[in-house]
């Protein structure tokens, strides 16, 4: 998928972000693919906002909103889910204990 912004030169939203990206630049990006109609990739970059300031379990459930979508590709569900089992190495406990209680149907791993 290619997005425009504001006349800059289209970026495919499948490619990794640049380290350089600030939190409100992804935040940006995620309104521009709201305003592509991809909730998808949307919910995907508010989930890497998440990440970025520091709120894991923030970035999960955006992640886990873009699972329960209708319609995403495969690709894309691969994506979130490695997305989700990389960000788990890096929560507490007591985080992944909520992330099991606020995703019953999911396996624990």
């Amino acid at each position: 998928m290619v997005i425009s912004i504001l006349g800059i030169t289209p970026f495919t939203t499948t490619d990794a972000l640049p380290e350089e990206d600030s939190p409100e630049q992804v935040r940006l990006i995620s309104r521009a693919a709201i305003e592509a109609e991809n909730p998808a990739e949307a919910h995907y970059y508010m989930a890497e906002y998440r990440f970025m300031i520091g709120d894991l379990m923030g970035g999960v459930n955006f992640l886990q909103r873009a699972l329960a979508l209708p319609n995403i590709e495969e690709i894309q569900r691969i994506r979130f889910e490695a997305r989700i089992d990389f960000v788990k190495e890096f929560m507490s406990k007591d985080q992944l204990k909520q992330m099991g209680r606020n995703n019953p149907s999911k396996d624990r791993s």
